[in-house]
């Protein structure tokens, strides 16, 4: 998905974490991890997003 969205143009950046389970990200209050990933896409939006 993150190639076609490339190929059509959109930024991306794709990040892999390996050994996590599917929307591991609502448990940001629990794992160090999930919140390092929702603060990177917080970074990401500020960059791009205005």
């Amino acid at each position: 998905m993150a190639a076609r969205a490339e190929d059509a143009g959109v930024t991306v950046e794709l990040e892999v974490w390996q050994d996590m389970i599917h929307a591991w990200h609502i448990y940001a209050s629990l794992l160090p991890r999930a919140q390092a990933a929702v603060d990177a896409v917080g970074k990401f939006l500020q960059r791009y997003v205005e």
